[in-house]
């Protein structure tokens, strides 16, 4: 299993606004709602987060979360890309956009 080193996220929890992301316990809080992440959602999310300032690749996620698994990975990856933004909006959080960017992978925004 994918095991992020979790010191580039102050011991595993990140705040962005009034959102707080454990990735230790892999949940979403907002508002005094907390929602779980399913494991490979979980670090999907982590990995943009500690990537946030560059592009991530398809071919990275897939490397990193499915272990280059690329038969699982690619409709994984998709699948987690759309439920992540599917809980972030049903939270109401609009500080973190996932954008895709054709050809080239996936970038997180933080506002």
């Amino acid at each position: 299993m994918y095991n992020p080193t979790i010191a580039n996220l102050n011991y595993g929890v990140m705040k962005i606004g009034e959102v707080v992301y454990d990735a230790t316990n892999q949940s979403l809080t907002t508002n005094g709602e907390t929602v779980y992440l399913r494991n490979k959602l979980n670090e999907v999310l982590f990995h943009m987060l500690a990537n946030n300032q560059r592009v991530v690749s398809r071919e990275e996620l897939i490397q990193k979360v499915w272990h280059g698994n690329y038969y699982t990975g690619v409709k994984g990856l998709t699948h987690s890309v759309c439920k992540l933004r599917k809980t972030l909006n049903d939270l109401g959080i609009t500080q973190v956009k996932i954008k895709t960017l054709p050809k080239q992978g996936y970038r997180l925004s933080l506002n």
